[in-house]
């Protein structure tokens, strides 16, 4: 089975943010039949080609501004990681 199979497609788009003081960058989020206001994995996947490394970078999409921190762990002589932690916005959370 694929993903096709699921049917749990979606793509994300690179944009420039809105307000550049709020937000690193723009994301715009979508499935084969709709855009979606937030989704995890595109928001993981965009987070960490936007921060180029460690750091926090600010996503500005339809469910609003989320703060994510991309974090590096790795050891001597083994390729390092990268890690996301999302944090929704207030009233989003379930």
């Amino acid at each position: 089975m694929s993903t096709l199979d699921y049917q749990i497609v979606e793509t994300v788009l690179i944009l420039p943010p809105t307000d550049p003081a709020a937000a690193t960058y723009r994301a715009r989020i979508f499935t084969p039949s709709a855009e979606l206001p937030f989704a995890g994995h595109p928001s993981v996947g965009a987070a960490v080609v936007q921060s180029g490394g460690p750091g926090r970078v600010i996503q500005e999409c339809g469910a609003g501004l989320l703060p994510i921190d991309v974090t590096a762990d790795g050891e001597i002589g083994r390729p390092s990681t990268l890690d996301c932690t999302v944090t929704a916005p207030p009233g989003r959370q379930r």
